[in-house]
């Protein structure tokens, strides 16, 4: 059985390829970092998201971003989730303040469901009151971001978590010190 579909891995390759022809000035490297703080809304348990996250910039067109976020807990269910997303930042207008970026990206997510008390007093056990699920998966989404000042951003974005029984939406909003 093979990781990847004849299909996806001719994707893969033809973006490979086409990155290949790109001209040398786009492909300079800005270097840009940036870490901050994101806060919004999963769909997955209905509840609220809370992170931080970190972006290296390589090149005008591409950055990676690792991040780590929280869901907090509702009915009895909270996680976290730890995500690499790669980002195509596209500069809007003439003075190139705001970016749209589309992303793809993997993510693990661990989820913890509580047990309730007469759910633990079923079990006879009075040692863990949890059930933990671990899942991989996909993120797909976008996102826009504005330069406030040369040392901050402001961002909102939305992205699918794909995975298997907890796929669902996360939409957030990220602000961000440059350095």
């Amino acid at each position: 059985m093979t990781l990847l579909s004849v299909s996806a891995r001719r994707l893969i390759t033809a973006a490979l390829l086409s990155i290949s022809f790109l001209p040398a000035s786009v492909m300079a490297s800005e270097h840009e970092k940036t870490a901050g703080l994101l806060g919004g809304y999963t769909t997955r348990n209905s509840t609220a998201v809370a992170g931080i996250y970190f972006s290296y910039r390589f090149a005008p067109y591409y950055r990676v971003q690792p991040s780590i976020e929280y869901y907090f807990r509702k009915d009895g269910v909270d996680g976290f989730s730890f995500n690499i997303d790669n980002q195509f930042p596209i500069a809007i207008g003439a003075q190139k303040r705001c970016n749209f970026y589309p992303l793809a990206g993997f993510s693990y997510s661990t989820y913890s469901r509580f047990l309730s008390l007469a759910e633990n007093k079923s079990t006879n056990t009075g040692e863990d009151t949890s059930r933990r699920t671990n899942r991989l998966g996909l993120n797909a989404g976008a996102g826009m971001e504005w330069f406030i000042t040369p040392n901050m951003r402001l961002a909102v974005e939305a992205k699918c978590k794909l995975m298997k029984n907890y796929t669902g939406g996360v939409f957030s909003a990220a602000i961000g010190y440059i350095f």
